[in-house]
């Protein structure tokens, strides 16, 4: 991947975001960064709305109410009805825990379709995959294959995509540790190359050991935010309390 030469305004931002489904709401009021050569965690309980702030930001998922600036370009969301026929895909890219994989393709062709549909190069394809660990499963499909190695196959794709800005929701979940140590290594290199990453996460240290910044939710609300640092003294009681249990 080339470094990425990004002008000083840029940034994927999130505004003042809603979201409701069915009448629940999910994200009250909001509002984040993902900014070019940065890694920001997003922390928080299961069932937070952390999901659904990748979501909203990559525009798979219209907020309720809100604004999400790309580059300077405001996507605007007044109500629930509100839509664009844009998505920023592959500028944005997204790793969900539920994956998405093709289940009638092998792995390798889950991989390859979009690189090669958006004419990306292929050049750097053989080692990550072996910094992954997934040429055994190439040929298989993904229904053959382990939740870790799925994950693998799926982190590949987009990488290899060389977004601006990555949206990963709990990547790691389904690793081992030194698979997991293999993702941040890349996932740092990645950020020194000007990607923007927002890493949704229950491994605090990870997070502390790669993280540039941090936001915590809780309820589907900001509950703290802040430098990285910040999670070694959190200046709310809820965050104190959300740590002892994760670390």
């Amino acid at each position: 991947m080339q470094k990425i030469i990004l002008k000083d305004n840029y940034m994927l931002e999130g505004k003042n975001i809603y979201k409701q489904i069915n009448g629940s709401e999910i994200l009250n009021n909001i509002s984040l960064n993902v900014v070019p050569s940065k890694i920001s965690c997003l922390i928080g309980p299961s069932g937070s709305g952390k999901s659904t702030i990748i979501n909203c930001l990559s525009l798979l998922t219209p907020p309720s109410k809100g604004v999400v600036t790309l580059n300077g370009q405001d996507f605007s969301f007044e109500n629930e009805k509100s839509s664009y026929s844009i998505f920023p895909y592959p500028l944005v890219t997204v790793v969900f825990q539920g994956l998405f994989l093709f289940p009638h393709m092998t792995n390798e062709k889950n991989i390859l379709l979009p690189l090669q549909e958006h004419n990306k190069d292929l050049s750097n394809f053989d080692i990550l995959v072996d910094r992954l660990k997934i040429r055994e499963v190439l040929n298989k499909y993904p229904n053959e294959c382990s939740g870790g190695e799925k994950q693998r196959v799926a982190l590949a794709r987009q990488i290899l995509l060389e977004p601006q800005y990555l949206l990963l929701d709990e990547v790691t979940s389904a690793l081992d540790l030194e698979t997991v140590n293999t993702v941040a290594e890349i996932l740092v290199e990645m950020r020194n190359k000007g990607v923007g990453i927002l890493l949704a996460t229950h491994m605090i240290n990870l997070a502390k050991t790669i993280g540039n910044d941090f936001y915590f939710i809780d309820k589907g609300i900001m509950i703290e935010s802040g430098n990285i640092s910040r999670l070694n003294t959190p200046e709310t009681e809820r965050l104190n309390k959300f740590l002892q249990i994760y670390i």
